[in-house]
């Protein structure tokens, strides 16, 4: 994703979250998202997806952690009686995202890779829970 964006003139900004990635259950693969600049005229070999805004919670760590903290955030949210899963028809708006903020050659050299996974929320819509 490097490359296509650096051949496309797409800048890259230290400290600014422009790439992302998620799981396609469906399909079995990863996907990987750029954010593009305004104005953008895609004519490249990749499809453009729109992602809506939104609240997110964010959930940090050592990759080793992750799931378990993630797993921890989603019981929280359905005892919040604040925050919710963005949702609709029981399908999270889009999927939780994952962000490596650790850089890669830091990551090669100690072996330690810090992530955030962000998830879609909203504010809940009716009252009755706990948290």
């Amino acid at each position: 994703m490097g490359a296509w964006a650096d051949a496309n003139g797409i800048p890259r900004r230290l400290g600014v979250r422009e790439e992302f990635a998620y799981f396609d259950e469906e399909d079995r693969m990863f996907v990987f998202l750029r954010r593009l600049p305004e104005g953008f005229t895609n004519s490249g070999p990749y499809p453009e997806r729109m992602l809506p805004g939104g609240l997110v919670a964010v959930v940090s760590g050592e990759r080793d952690h992750l799931v378990e903290r993630y797993n921890m955030l989603m019981e929280w949210l359905a005892e919040s009686d604040r925050y919710e899963v963005d949702a609709v028809a029981g399908k999270q708006r889009h999927e939780p995202l994952v962000d490596w903020l650790t850089p890669r050659d830091i990551h090669l050299k100690f072996d330690f890779e810090q992530q955030d996974i962000i998830i879609p929320i909203r504010l809940r819509r009716h009252e009755g829970k706990r948290g």
